[in-house]
């Protein structure tokens, strides 16, 4: 990461190790600044700023050094899961007004009051899943379950509304039941 302070005419390194757009340091091979990368820097600190590839990451010192502000899967969290945001950011934020953190990515858009140090999910009720696949049984005949793209596998039961709930995992593109 490089830095300016004169509008571009001279830039400074601030930070090359670790590569911050790969879900793992230690395998460099698994980056996708091609497809995910976004920046914002705080409206009242330019020192304060957060990076998006795979995770997001802040610096609170203009780049030099960075710490995992995100995390996509929950299988290395402690409860509770304050730091969980969908994989692939596409976008970050800062609403000028009120320094709230905005972060879209391939599951929706996470938002922070913290500066990206914890964030709340801001999808429930959005139509926005990309789905691959779906099954139902005959043994359990009001209820279907989905194979999304980077969403899990979203089950529902036919009530009175239809609403899908997240279950187990990020990406699975098919689904079969066993019972």
């Amino acid at each position: 990461m490089y830095r300016s302070t004169n509008n571009g005419v001279n830039f400074t390194l601030m930070h090359s190790s670790p590569d911050l757009l790969i879900s793992d340091p230690t395998d460099p091979g698994n980056g996708q600044a091609d497809y995910d990368l976004a920046l914002a820097v705080s409206p009242t600190n330019s020192n304060d700023l957060v990076v998006g590839g795979i995770n997001s990451w802040r610096s609170t010192n203009g780049g030099s050094s960075f710490v995992k502000s995100t995390v996509h899967g929950t299988s290395t969290l402690p409860p509770p899961l304050s730091n969980y945001v969908h994989a692939d950011c596409h976008d970050l934020a800062y609403n000028p007004l009120n320094g709230v953190l905005f972060n879209a990515n391939d599951g929706g858009v996470w938002k922070s009051t913290s500066g990206g140090t914890s964030w709340d999910d801001l999808n429930e009720g959005l139509g926005i899943t990309q789905y691959y696949h779906g099954v139902g049984t005959d043994a359990l005949p009001n209820m279907v379950l989905g194979g999304t793209q980077d969403n899990g596998k979203p089950r529902t039961r036919f009530r009175w509304r239809l609403h899908f709930y997240p279950y187990n995992g990020s990406r699975w593109f098919r689904c079969l039941t066993k019972l």
